[in-house]
């Protein structure tokens, strides 16, 4: 009997080592899988931030194959293409002879047709109110970007932060997309901020930011400024990541003017932007001379 109880007490002392060999194996694998998925996860997060959105890729491709001179002359072509739709009005080519017609469209003479005669006006009087449709490819519209926004955003009063380094725009759907490259000596790092474009009734234009990616991976908003201070940096640095931070965050819900004021005081109102095929943008504008535009805004005003 002595036997059967002595052999029972090492059976359930077996059992008990056995029990207890499973559990520290399963904890063991448990934690090591658990490791793995992290450092597997944080190589794919490194990867998806390191991994480049499609349309900064084709940009980089489009500043690789042009100088700065051959943008300054996409930018002069697109301008010219634009001016002979909103001068349309104003020359006939069968009116006078060659030389007439190039002075004319070189430098916008005031000899107007008008009722089958050339006669002298001002340019400045001549109403208009009509409808006009351009097509720029994304590289044009990005040659006007590289080329002007500097420019742009001096003449209103603000300053390009000098760690945003080759800002674009591309059209993702219905979604207009800004995306730049954000460089320190901490961190290099792509972000495109996608925000939906609507024409309102008041003449006005809003973005309203909807999303926001660090390469290509989608980060909260209102985060940006921690993500990047958390990359490290001196105080300057960190300072300047959350005023940037800030004024993302303005963007949330942003109204403009979608104008453009040309000569002879003449103004092109965007009234819508849409993709067409794979690169190119479609502009549908309003071209209205000076009394034409003051009558529509004030027409507007009262409406809304």
């Amino acid at each position: 009997m002595d036997n059967d109880q002595n052999q029972g007490n090492h059976s359930s002392s077996e059992l008990r080592t056995c029990k207890k060999r499973g559990f520290v194996w399963f904890v063991t694998r448990g934690l090591a899988c658990v490791v793995l998925l992290a450092v597997g996860g944080a190589v794919v997060l490194y990867a998806l931030l390191q991994s480049e959105p499609e349309h900064w890729k084709q940009y980089q491709v489009f500043l690789k194959r042009t100088t700065p001179e051959q943008r300054e002359t996409i930018v002069a072509d697109v301008m010219a293409k634009i001016e002979s739709l909103v001068y349309q009005d104003l020359v006939s080519d069968e009116d006078f002879g060659e030389n007439e017609s190039e002075a004319y469209i070189g430098g916008l003479s005031s000899l107007l047709r008008r009722d089958g005669e050339s006669r002298l006006v001002n340019p400045e009087d001549v109403l208009v109110d009509e409808l006009k449709t351009i097509q720029l490819t994304v590289d044009e519209m990005n040659a006007i970007v590289a080329s002007q926004l500097p420019k742009w955003m001096s003449d209103r009063g603000y300053e390009m932060p000098v760690e945003i380094v080759e800002p674009m725009i591309a059209m993702d759907g219905e979604q207009l997309v800004l995306a730049f490259s954000y460089d320190t000596e901490y961190i290099s790092q792509v972000f495109s901020a996608y925000f939906d474009l609507s024409f309102q009734s008041d003449g006005m234009a809003a973005l309203s930011l909807s999303d926001l990616d660090a390469g290509r991976v989608p980060m909260p908003i209102s985060g940006m400024a921690d993500w990047v201070a958390s990359r490290g940096g001196d105080g300057e640095t960190l300072a300047r990541a959350r005023e940037l931070g800030e004024k993302i965050g303005e963007l949330e819900y942003f109204e403009f003017k979608p104008v453009l004021e040309l000569k002879h005081c003449r103004r092109l109102r965007v009234q819508s932007l849409k993709m067409v095929g794979d690169d190119k943008i479609e502009i549908t504008a309003r071209v209205q001379d000076h009394q034409t535009y003051k009558r529509m805004n004030e027409t507007l005003a009262a409406a809304n």
